[in-house]
Protein backbone atom coordinates (compact mmCIF):
# COMPACT_ATOMS: atom_id res chain seq x y z
CA UNK A 1 0.00 0.00 0.00
CA UNK A 2 1.91 3.48 -1.11
CA UNK A 3 1.47 6.00 1.72
CA UNK A 4 -1.12 8.45 0.93
CA UNK A 5 0.78 11.03 3.69
CA UNK A 6 3.21 11.38 6.61
CA UNK A 7 0.76 9.48 9.06
CA UNK A 8 0.73 6.57 6.72
CA UNK A 9 4.81 6.83 6.64
CA UNK A 10 4.79 6.53 10.30
CA UNK A 11 2.23 3.61 10.50
CA UNK A 12 4.51 1.44 8.58
CA UNK A 13 7.88 2.43 10.65
CA UNK A 14 5.81 1.82 13.80
CA UNK A 15 4.77 -1.68 12.54
CA UNK A 16 7.73 -2.39 11.50
CA UNK A 17 9.77 -1.19 14.53
CA UNK A 18 6.67 -3.01 16.93
CA UNK A 19 6.76 0.19 18.56
CA UNK A 20 2.41 -0.30 17.66
CA UNK A 21 2.05 -3.05 19.69
CA UNK A 22 3.61 -1.49 22.53
CA UNK A 23 1.69 1.18 22.57
CA UNK A 24 -1.31 -0.54 21.89
CA UNK A 25 -0.45 -2.80 25.27
CA UNK A 26 0.01 0.39 26.99
CA UNK A 27 -3.32 2.09 25.78
CA UNK A 28 -4.71 -1.74 27.09
CA UNK A 29 -3.41 -1.32 30.18
CA UNK A 30 -4.48 2.10 30.81
CA UNK A 31 -8.36 1.18 29.60
CA UNK A 32 -7.85 3.71 26.57
CA UNK A 33 -7.72 3.96 23.22
CA UNK A 34 -3.84 4.51 21.92
CA UNK A 35 -5.22 6.76 18.97
CA UNK A 36 -3.36 5.71 16.14
CA UNK A 37 -5.64 5.39 13.25
CA UNK A 38 -7.07 8.57 14.31
CA UNK A 39 -3.35 10.35 14.12
CA UNK A 40 -2.19 8.43 11.40
CA UNK A 41 -5.88 9.78 9.55
CA UNK A 42 -5.00 13.71 10.87
CA UNK A 43 -1.46 13.46 9.82
CA UNK A 44 -2.34 12.05 6.09
CA UNK A 45 -4.90 15.28 5.87
CA UNK A 46 -2.25 17.84 6.75
CA UNK A 47 0.44 16.29 4.51
CA UNK A 48 -1.87 14.93 1.85
CA UNK A 49 -0.28 18.05 -0.72
CA UNK A 50 3.17 17.89 0.23
CA UNK A 51 4.65 17.26 -3.20
CA UNK A 52 6.04 13.51 -2.35
CA UNK A 53 2.56 12.41 -1.55
CA UNK A 54 0.28 15.11 -4.01
CA UNK A 55 2.79 13.05 -6.66
CA UNK A 56 1.87 9.67 -5.36
CA UNK A 57 -2.17 10.12 -4.77
CA UNK A 58 -2.69 11.85 -8.47
CA UNK A 59 -1.14 9.48 -9.53
CA UNK A 60 -3.06 6.47 -8.08
CA UNK A 61 -6.14 8.47 -9.44
CA UNK A 62 -4.94 8.20 -12.75
CA UNK A 63 -4.14 4.23 -12.28
CA UNK A 64 -7.88 3.39 -11.63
Amino acid sequence: MQSKGLGDDIRKITAATGLDQIAKKIAQLLDEDCGCDDRADWLNEKTKNWPIYKKRNNNEKTNQ
